[in-house]
């Protein structure tokens, strides 16, 4: 194995575990969840997932397979755990055409239904407020934040409390100039 392929295979075990550990904690108790780059991922259908996990990302199709359905688990946790989660998302990041149109209208009646879900509010940020690059979870069960990077999920240094109330403030700054989804 080179070390080409194993610096891929530690990254991908990074994005699995850090994936399943949002899951867990998302399960726990509220969460606000700011997405500006594209659907989160335990909204996605099947082929979306797949679609975003092997576009020139280091999986291969037997990984991504392995993701998908740990995705999918997560879409079911947000169907079956009434979980208050506050849902932030872009116009462009929602509908950024990945897929083929029918998968794409599959995809937005699957957003449209989890939507609907009483403990889940969607809501969209208008295309002329200036946005906070990367997308972040405020998991309030733990008092963690989970910034959304190029590795998975990481926990910003600082003092946690600290932490905590700098991205609590940006949510809600955010949330605040949002509309809620019209799906």
């Amino acid at each position: 194995m080179t070390t080409t392929e194993t610096a891929r295979r530690a990254l991908v075990a990074d994005l699995m575990f850090s994936q399943r550990e949002a899951g867990r904690h998302e399960a726990g108790g509220p969460v606000d969840h700011w997405v500006p780059a594209g659907v989160p991922e335990y909204m996605q259908t099947e082929e979306y997932a797949g679609a975003v996990l092997t576009a020139g990302g280091p999986f291969t199709d037997e990984e991504a397979a392995h993701a998908v359905a740990d995705r999918m688990v997560r879409v079911s946790i947000l169907r079956t755990v009434a979980v208050q989660r506050r849902i932030l998302v872009t116009r462009a990041g929602i509908e950024r055409p990945i897929l083929p149109p029918a998968a794409m209208s599959r995809q937005r009646a699957q957003l449209a239904d989890l939507a609907r879900l009483d403990h889940v509010q969607l809501r969209v940020l208008p295309e002329c407020v200036p946005t906070w690059p990367a997308g972040f979870e405020l998991l309030h069960s733990v008092h963690r934040v989970l910034v959304e990077g190029p590795m998975g999920g990481y926990t910003p240094p600082g003092p946690p409390p600290r932490v905590l109330d700098a991205y609590r403030h940006v949510f809600v700054g955010l949330w605040e100039a949002s509309d809620p989804y019209p799906g």
